[in-house]
């Protein structure tokens, strides 16, 4: 299954390419994902967690992180296993910077991953792996823009907003939204 996206940061591209050389600071920004341990390139090993309603499906193993500098791009490479339902997981995500906005004050990131299910998850990876990659990434947008937001003063009674939850990310509550807005564009009504 392959899945293009792409989203825009506000920075400058060469501070968040220095940002992405550390893969801790890649991962950091994806829901559910934790290192456990590596260092360079990788191997790295680590761990997924998405909940698919009551049920928690960790899947660990190992990536890889190769950066190339002249184009701002970089790879991601890793495959991962369920120990408790014996899913297998495998993915390639490719990442490139580019400048965006006026005097290259935002970055355009666009990301394409090629991702491979087998086991008893598999069916359900390919029907609902794009719904929950792209809620994946949009998520892990979120996250990335929010380290870079500009800081606003604030007054010692304002309310400050949550930060950004880095609990697994549920199918649950992605299923009912993917059929909510299928319900509307079945009836007429574009979400």
């Amino acid at each position: 299954m392959r899945i293009e996206d792409s989203f825009i940061v506000p920075t400058d591209k060469d501070v968040l390419w220095n940002t992405f050389q550390d893969v801790g600071n890649v991962v950091k920004h994806i829901p559910g994902a934790t290192l456990h341990g590596g260092a360079g390139d990788g191997p790295y090993d680590g761990e997924i967690a998405v909940a698919f309603g009551p049920r928690l499906v960790k899947f660990r193993g190992t990536l890889m992180y190769a950066r190339d500098p002249t184009e701002c791009r970089g790879v991601i490479s890793g495959s991962g296993k369920d120990p408790r339902g014996n899913s297998r997981a495998t993915v390639k995500s490719v990442f490139q910077l580019s400048e965006a906005g006026d005097a290259g004050q935002f970055t355009q990131v666009k990301i394409v991953a090629d991702i491979d299910f087998s086991g008893p998850l598999a069916e359900f990876g390919y029907t609902g792996g794009p719904h929950v990659t792209r809620a994946l990434i949009k998520d892990f947008a979120t996250s990335v823009a929010q380290e870079y937001k500009p800081v606003e003063p604030t007054l010692s009674h304002s309310v400050q907003p949550p930060p950004l939850s880095r609990a697994p990310l549920s199918a649950y509550r992605l299923a009912v939204a993917i059929v909510g807005a299928w319900i509307k564009r079945l009836l007429g009504r574009a979400p």
